[in-house]
């Protein structure tokens, strides 16, 4: 496209994330804080939607996206202090509007193609699902974590994530992607997610099952087991959490 309007747009949206670093360190938690120091917890949720809906304005208005707009929100109230109550007041609406974000993207899939393309759906599904996965145990034990926990989040983070949607669709309007790959791509994830509940009640499993097969002692001799691994905690430090709330869970 135009040259020059490119290079505008990048500058726009460099300023904007500049703006919004400083007010997510400078202005917004002084306004939470005068807000929680009034004790109503309904004016604190409606300022939490407040600024989420005005940042995602703003950067729609300057000719970037919503979903970016919402994404800086989301950082501008992280870098908060009060990020934790603002979590816990937005997770029942979490859960609503992704209940419609997953209607949605159900409704999007021919259910034709779907049946007619099968094969090719199924042999899409198994790559992305695996080539995910592989990255996945390569990051986390690069993080220094055991094989268990790379299995296990491999395994429960292997479907394909929600943003790849506005990638392909943002793809598919440039003519990068055709429509019959779009909706090879779409039937795909779809039953990526579909699987996802099954993936995460045999993680565990699976996660045991590659510890007994990779993880030995520093001699490289014996594979150390699941029991023995617990049974070398030191009973003496051990903590009790009292509530199992979103802080509770965070610990």
């Amino acid at each position: 496209g135009d040259g020059e309007q490119g290079f505008m747009d990048l500058i726009k949206a460099i300023s904007l994330v500049a703006v919004i670093i400083f007010l997510a360190r400078k202005g917004v938690p002084v306004a939470l804080r005068h807000i929680v120091h009034t004790r109503n917890r309904e004016l604190f949720l409606v300022s939490i939607l407040v600024i989420c809906f005005v940042t995602a304005f703003v950067t729609y208005e300057l000719g970037l996206k919503l979903a970016l707009g919402a994404f800086l929100a989301g950082l501008v109230i992280s870098e908060s202090e009060f990020s934790y109550d603002a979590l816990s007041n937005i997770l029942p609406l979490k859960e609503i509007f992704t209940s419609i974000f997953f209607i949605s993207i159900g409704m999007l899939l021919s259910t034709g193609f779907f049946v007619s393309n099968l094969p090719m759906v199924l042999t899409w599904f198994g790559v992305l699902v695996i080539i995910k996965a592989l990255i996945i145990v390569g990051v986390v034990m690069l993080l220094g974590y055991p094989v268990r926990v790379a299995t296990m989040t491999a395994v429960g983070l292997a479907q394909i994530g929600e943003f790849s949607f506005i990638l392909a669709k943002t793809a598919t309007s440039q003519n990068l992607l055709s429509d019959s790959d779009y909706q090879r791509f779409l039937a795909s994830a779809i039953l990526s997610m579909v699987a996802t509940p099954f993936f995460i009640k045999a993680a565990g499993r699976i996660g045991y099952a590659a510890q007994s097969i990779f993880a030995r002692k520093a001699n490289g001799l014996e594979a150390i087991s699941a029991e023995n691994a617990e049974s070398e905690l030191d009973p003496g430090c051990q903590v009790v959490i009292v509530g199992y709330g979103l802080n509770g869970r965070n610990l």
